[in-house]
Order: C-alpha cells, then structure tokens, then sequence
C-alpha cells in the first residue's frame, strides 16, 4: 500500500511537472515569435535609417555642391564682367538674400526633419534590440536607459 501512495505521490508529481513543462514551451513559443516579429521591425528600421542616412548624405553633397556654385560666382562678381567694367550697369547685393536665405532654410529644415528621424529610428532599433535581447527574461524592459 505504501508503494502505490508512493507512486500516486510521484505519478501527480509528474503530470505537474509535465503541466509546468507545457505551460513553459507555450511561454517560449510566444517569446519566439515575438522576437521574430521585432527582428523583422529592427530590420525595417534598418533598412529606412539606411534610406534616411543616404539621403543626407546627397542632400548634404548638394548643399556642398550650392556653397561651390556660390564661391565660384562671388569669385567671378570680384573680378568683374565687362559690363561692370564700364559702369553701365549697376548690380545690387542684398545682405539677407530672399532666395539665398529660403534655400538655406529649406535645407536646414529637411536636414532637422531627417536628423530627427534618424535618432527616432535609432532609439526603436535600441529598444527593440533590448528587448529582444534581453528584456524577455525579467519581465520587460528595466531600468531606463533614456537615451536622449
């Protein structure tokens, strides 16, 4: 009699353990998908950072490109066209050019918009990347790494 309670004893023992084993496989399953769906957002990030990084570097060669331009045409105002020469024609320079002045601000607020994209962008594939890596196995994400 004792060795039937005894196996009754481990038997229980064992479909616990078996329920505590299933109940942790449906745990990783969820974790494991979880951690492809943010491997497929960090790879998404990636790939518009990318796109955003490539299209600072052209906006930035064109601006460099436009500072070229503008040296060369102060460079060719300094020394003269022949029509400034005989003085019929007078050209006036505005300090504060409206053209100049619009290009520039264009410029600048598509290099912050950018700019700002791609911290945003590098902050979710930080998080991400904590979380997929590490936060899984004590609950979430921990302490705060406020980057900023």
């Amino acid at each position: 009699k004792e060795v039937e309670e005894m196996l009754s004893q481990e038997k229980a023992q064992a479909a616990k353990v078996e329920a505590d084993l299933r109940a942790s496989l449906g745990k990783s399953e969820s974790l494991f998908a979880q951690s492809e769906a943010l491997r497929s957002q960090v790879n998404d990030l990636s790939s518009k950072c990318s796109a955003m990084e490539s299209e600072k570097a052209m906006l930035s060669s064109e601006l460099s490109s436009a500072v070229q331009e503008l040296a060369k045409a102060r460079q060719q105002q300094q020394r003269g066209s022949p029509s400034d020469q005989d003085q019929t024609v007078r050209v006036l320079h505005f300090v504060k050019n409206p053209e100049e002045q619009a290009r520039r601000n264009h410029l600048n607020a598509r290099l912050e918009v950018l700019e700002a994209e791609n911290v945003a962008l590098k902050s979710e594939i930080e998080k991400f990347e904590r979380s997929a890596g590490g936060g899984a196995g004590r609950g979430g994400p921990a302490g705060g790494g406020g980057s900023g």
